[in-house]
């Protein structure tokens, strides 16, 4: 019939930074959070809707506020990161027992503050990401181990595993909101950039659907809010091709001019043009004497994978040790 409001007295009121997090029993565990009168929140509780009334449960270790709060496999629930006292990054990570144990603190936590994100991987690992660190959370020894670095500073990026197991990244603030994508990749370790989001958003809310695509709503971009939504499918999504160059070794010239011929290559053909710029760069050859300078910028046009960049180097009757200079590519675009 519409919204139902519970006539309950809250435990612990919270107006933001409070997690919220569904246990397997259906009731709802609510951790933490900035209080009425600007205080910090170490306690929590539990919602149960059969009763709409809210119990206290035990207390974290410490006051927290945009903390993380990820339901493991076995149902207990890892409180991670998040602030107190205004920046103040807590100290210790707390796992909640729904066996009704008490709360376990695990004291050998990684720098995790506030705005961090999580995601259950599904080995049962946790997997946690903010600014550009990243952290993974082993819940059989209770110990944290130090993930890959992000691609660049992120903070309150919508978050969630994928079918595949991999982890998306999406959105968020590094230092406006950004429409960068990233993707965790359990197996190997490894992340590595996802597509461009349509829009750049900062506080979106991103949900994955049964059928496996994510749903990304609203948030703040650089023009104020945003009243529109995108979809991920990665099924259909293409990730953005890479771009390697070949080494090559020449034997100059007594004079004159000889190319040392690099070959640029894409990963996956694309349908629209590519573009990277380049640059040498010396090493223990000495620009312009040994080879010329050279910079500009590579253009793949549609459907080619391939181009050969030269690099004159320049010949002389000196009985010269071998000499190595770099060819440096940035600036991708698709």
């Amino acid at each position: 019939t519409g919204v139902q409001t519970c006539a309950l007295p809250i435990s612990y009121p919270s107006y933001q930074g409070h997690a919220a997090t569904l246990l397997q029993n259906g009731k709802v565990l609510v951790s933490g959070g900035y209080g009425i009168g600007g205080s910090y929140i170490s306690g929590t509780e539990v919602f149960d809707p059969a009763t709409g009334l809210f119990t206290p449960a035990p207390g974290m270790s410490m006051m927290r506020s945009w903390h993380t709060a990820t339901r493991l496999d076995t149902g207990d629930v890892l409180i991670a990161g998040g602030s107190y006292y205004w920046m103040y990054p807590p100290v210790t990570t707390d796992l909640y027992n729904v066996s009704g144990t008490g709360v376990t603190t695990i004291t050998n936590t990684f720098y995790i503050s506030e705005n961090w994100n999580a995601a259950l991987l599904l080995d049962g690992r946790v997997f946690l990401a903010g600014n550009n660190y990243s952290q993974l959370f082993n819940p059989t020894n209770f110990t944290f181990t130090n993930g890959p670095a992000l691609l660049g500073t992120r903070y309150r990026c919508g978050i969630v595993t994928l079918p595949n197991g991999s982890v998306l990244m999406c959105g968020g603030w590094d230092g406006a909101a950004t429409s960068r994508s990233e993707i965790f990749l359990p197996t190997n370790g490894t992340i590595t950039r996802g597509p461009e989001m349509l829009a750049a958003r900062d506080y979106a809310t991103t949900t994955r659907l049964a059928d496996g695509r994510v749903l990304v709503i609203g948030g703040t971009g650089p023009t104020g809010v945003l009243a529109s939504a995108e979809m991920f499918d990665p099924v259909r999504s293409k990730l953005p091709p890479a771009i390697s160059i070949s080494g090559v070794t020449v034997t100059e010239g007594d004079a004159g001019t000889t190319n040392a011929n690099f070959t640029l290559a894409l990963s996956t053909p694309m349908g629209v043009p590519v573009s990277v710029d380049f640059g040498t760069s010396p090493n223990v050859a000495v620009p312009d004497e040994d080879y010329v300078s050279t910079n500009g910028t590579a253009v793949f046009a549609p459907g080619t994978t391939n181009l050969t960049l030269n690099v004159a180097v320049i010949g002389n009757l000196n009985r010269d040790p071998e000499r190595s200079f770099g060819v440096n590519l940035a600036n991708a675009t698709n």
